[in-house]
């Protein structure tokens, strides 16, 4: 009975000095793990477990802000001209309809429409050889009445014919010569010869037709200079006079451009559009220009020096006005604007802007108020 009790003794002590021993070696199996973390924790930081700042790249941590680059121009006393366009119709500098002066057949015709034409050209015969054989039967009267003057003058001058038969002979003389001098009238107008230099636009007539005083039988158009129509409204008017060049340009054909001048500013205005009626003469020597074509003529009046001009595409249209953008120590300031003159790409502020600012010419379409920038 003692022995088994010892027995049992020692069994226990030997179970509770196994268990203690493990206790022991799990301990320090577990701290492998541990130690190999905080080695890999020391090599990568104090931030290389998760924190914000130790995010790895594509991790879905936020990046940082990076300023928008602009580019900026300082603003400097320019001159700036004003200048409107307006549409007109080209129309020659003269037209002339020629018209028969007398009856008869039309014996020559020496022109074709569209041709050009020098003046005191021929251009049609109306019955010219009937007319001239009636220039020459007045001639012969007129060689006879000559005759049977001279006779009886020296007839009268001896008292051998009475002062009735000289008033007689005198006036037979006189009448022969005035139809002598009409015959001659006529068969001038029987020769139908161009008014003007120019180019026949409509041809009346045709061969072998008869016409009569006062039917047409061409149109002559003078293109040598071109006029440009234009409606000017009452409140440009003002400053406009004769004489002032204007640049001319076709607006279908752009590569046409023309130096012209004002030649006539009416005296009233259209009650219909309060519009004044003007008058631009173009050089046409080349004949670039045709009638009936549209014309845009751009009207420059005087410069203004010391003004404060800006590109165009600086300028973003806002709900509530066109503003700009201004560098200023290193931030963007939105600046409302007020224009003036436009020519082409530059654009007169008459109000917003001074000389010595920095304004933002490039980068400046999607900037807000007071974002920091770089000037590049």
């Amino acid at each position: 009975m003692n022995a088994l009790k010892i027995l049992l003794s020692l069994g226990l002590a030997t179970l509770l000095t196994t268990l203690v021993a493990c206790q022991r070696g799990g301990g320090g199996a577990q701290s492998a793990p541990a130690a190999a973390r905080g080695e890999a924790a020391a090599q990568n930081g104090p931030d290389a477990e998760g924190g914000p700042q130790g995010a790895a790249p594509g991790s879905g941590g936020p990046a940082a802000a990076q300023n928008t680059n602009v580019r900026v121009q300082v603003l400097e006393p320019q001159s700036i001209a004003s200048e409107s366009t307006y549409v007109g119709n080209l129309l020659p500098e003269d037209r002339i309809v020629v018209k028969s002066e007398i009856e008869g057949m039309v014996e020559a015709l020496r022109f074709e429409e569209s041709d050009s034409v020098k003046q005191g050209v021929t251009l049609a015969n109306i019955s010219t050889k009937e007319f001239q054989v009636r220039l020459e039967m007045a001639e012969a009267d007129y060689r006879l009445a000559r005759i049977n003057f001279e006779r009886d003058e020296q007839l009268s001058q001896r008292s051998l014919i009475t002062q009735a038969q000289f008033d007689q002979s005198l006036a037979r003389r006189d009448s022969a010569r005035l139809a002598e001098q009409l015959a001659d009238i006529s068969l001038k107008k029987s020769i139908v010869r161009a008014p003007l230099k120019g180019a026949v636009k409509t041809k009346f007539v045709q061969l072998g037709e008869y016409v009569r005083k006062g039917d047409p039988i061409a149109e002559i158009l003078d293109l040598s200079r071109i006029k440009v129509e234009l409606n000017i409204p009452e409140r440009e008017i003002i400053g406009l006079r004769e004489g002032m060049q204007v640049d001319v340009e076709s607006y279908a054909v752009k590569e046409i451009r023309l130096t012209g001048k004002i030649t006539r500013i009416g005296l009233e205005a259209d009650a219909r559009n309060r519009s004044f009626p003007v008058e631009v003469t173009v050089n046409n020597s080349n004949n670039d220009l045709r009638p009936g074509m549209l014309a845009r003529v751009t009207i420059r009046k005087a410069s203004q020096d010391n003004q404060v001009v800006i590109p165009r595409n600086a300028i973003i249209e806002r709900d509530n006005g066109r503003v700009v953008f201004l560098e200023d120590s290193g931030r963007a300031q939105q600046r409302l604007i007020s224009t003036g003159i436009s020519r082409s790409d530059r654009v007169q502020v008459v109000s917003g802007l001074a000389f010595g600012d920095r304004l933002i010419v490039e980068g400046h379409t999607k900037l807000t108020d007071g974002e920091p920038v770089n000037i590049r």
